[in-house]
């Protein structure tokens, strides 16, 4: 897709209109309610001819920076009377990161946004829909998701790592304090794990460390 003098946030494709021709017999048409990773199947008006359809993914192409025109025409327009919430602010644009990698307050664990089939959105979980979307329609199940790390949109996985950086979506469950990061019950911990007796009464003292202890007492 073109764009010149503006930012593309995202494609909204349920709402886009799109012109298909038919190989068959050059036949013009227009078609509606297209999703992400979806085949969509349907019959040329002219030849019956059968045509199939996926979109896979999306880039845009042209200049996003604002000319003084463009500045001038979008100073005309009335300004929005609702503020953007950080969906309608962040550009997805492959190679970038999410904002806080994806993360939502519902799940600071999972590094992803989802696009929900049922209005074509990107959402960070089900209950951010839920509240953006005021209860507006029925909910459907992602079927798609796009990497927090790189903006790679793909089909779902639930524990495979992204397919254009390999960074794992979900954080795993650890045995290991990984800075931080992992594990921070001591006893859950694996024993090689140097934090598992750090500031422990569990911790071994060398028995010539007692007898000093002892002697200084």
């Amino acid at each position: 897709m073109e764009s010149k003098g503006c930012k593309p946030i995202d494609c909204i494709l349920l709402e886009s209109i799109f012109r298909i021709v038919c190989l068959a017999c050059d036949k013009e048409d227009d078609l509606q309610k297209l999703n992400f990773g979806d085949l969509h199947k349907s019959w040329c008006r002219n030849c019956h001819n059968l045509l199939e359809l996926s979109i896979s993914h999306i880039r845009f192409r042209g200049d996003s920076v604002n000319t003084g025109e463009d500045k001038q025409i979008a100073a005309s327009l009335p300004k929005p009377k609702k503020t953007l919430d950080k969906f309608s602010k962040s550009m997805i644009e492959e190679g970038q990161g999410l904002p806080n990698q994806g993360a939502c307050e519902h799940y600071k664990k999972s590094f992803r946004w989802f696009r929900f089939p049922c209005c074509g959105k990107l959402y960070a979980c089900d209950t951010c829909h839920e509240i953006k979307t005021n209860g507006e329609h029925e909910m459907k199940q992602a079927n798609r998701m796009i990497c927090g790390y790189c903006s790679k949109e793909q089909l779902f996985s639930k524990d495979k790592p992204c397919i254009g950086c390999g960074e794992e979506t979900t954080r795993r469950r650890t045995q290991f304090w990984e800075g931080g990061k992992g594990c921070r019950d001591q006893s859950k911990m694996n024993k090689n794990d140097g934090h598992k007796f750090a500031n422990s009464r569990k911790k071994t003292v060398a028995k010539t460390k007692v007898a000093e202890l002892a002697t200084k007492k």
